[in-house]
C-alpha cells in the first residue's frame, strides 16, 4: 500500500517581518488568493490544484513568516516556496 503512495515533494522558507505586519502580510495572502481555494486554520493555505498548496503561517514566537509548501515533484514546491517567499518579501 505505500508503495502505491505518490511521493511527496515539500519545500519550506522563513522570511523575517516585522511584528507590526504580521497581520497584514496574512491579510495580503488572503488577498492575492482570489479565485484560488482558501483554508484558513493557523495559517493562509492555497490550493494551487495539481500544482500543489502553499502555507503562510506566522511564527508565535519570532518576527517572522514561514512558508510551506508542496508540489508533485521538487521543482513544484520549490517554486511555490519561493514565489510566497517574495510576495511577502515585496510587501
Amino acid at each position: 500500500i505505500v508503495d502505491a503512495l505518490p511521493a511527496v515533494h515539500r519545500a519550506n522558507r522563513t522570511v523575517a517581518v516585522g511584528w507590526s505586519r504580521k497581520g497584514a502580510v496574512m491579510r495580503e495572502m488572503v488577498e492575492r488568493a482570489k479565485g484560488r481555494e482558501v483554508t484558513l486554520i493557523d495559517g493562509v493555505r492555497v490550493d494551487h490544484s495539481d500544482e500543489g498548496w502553499a502555507l503562510v503561517l506566522p511564527d508565535p514566537d519570532d518576527p517572522t513568516v514561514h512558508v510551506l509548501a508542496e508540489g508533485p515533484d521538487a521543482w513544484a514546491a520549490e517554486s511555490l516556496a519561493d514565489h510566497y517567499a517574495r510576495r511577502i518579501e515585496s510587501g
